[in-house]
């Protein structure tokens, strides 16, 4: 992936076998569908560092996270956390999209903050309900502006259909 600046607002959508993912400028957005494995979690962060390298001045990073997915093993963990320590440095904000009940949210809740407290990670992390909401968050927190807003929503939008799409029938 080669997020850049061009004539579109993002980047083409990538997706693999646990996660897509693509560009809008400087926020990285990302969709887990299944799982978290550690085949995805390293392709996101290598998509987010060539992006931190294309803005100096800082991303954000903004993933939904599907709906009662199971919550990750101990590898998964373990990675997570290693890059959590790496992604901080310029990164402006970390946004989670966690939909579902709300004992599921709670746990995902729980699970993703015992992976940022080991991590040793200082950058500010946020949870949302839904992706309007997380759509603005990301907006502001990479100083673009909000009339991006719509557009932002259907890239979101986009993402979830491109995995849909990419799904054995």
């Amino acid at each position: 992936m080669s997020p850049d600046a061009s004539s579109s607002s993002h980047d083409a959508i990538v997706v693999g076998r646990d996660y897509a993912l693509t560009c809008h400028h400087q926020i990285l957005l990302s969709y887990f569908p299944a799982k978290v494995s550690v085949e995805a979690l390293r392709a996101v962060h290598a998509a987010h560092m060539t992006l931190r390298t294309k803005h100096p001045e800082g991303t954000v990073t903004l993933a939904i996270v599907a709906s009662g997915i199971a919550m990750p093993e101990r590898d998964v963990r373990i990675v997570a956390a290693q890059i959590g320590r790496e992604a901080s440095v310029g990164l402006l904000g970390e946004g989670l999209v966690l939909q579902g009940h709300a004992f599921w949210v709670a746990m995902a809740r729980s699970t993703l903050r015992a992976i940022q407290i080991v991590s040793h990670s200082f950058h500010s992390r946020s949870y949302f309900s839904a992706v309007p909401e997380a759509a603005g968050w990301a907006l502001e927190r990479s100083g673009r502006s909000q009339s991006e807003h719509a557009e932002l929503v259907r890239t979101l939008d986009a993402l979830v259909a491109a995995v849909d799409r990419a799904a054995p029938r």
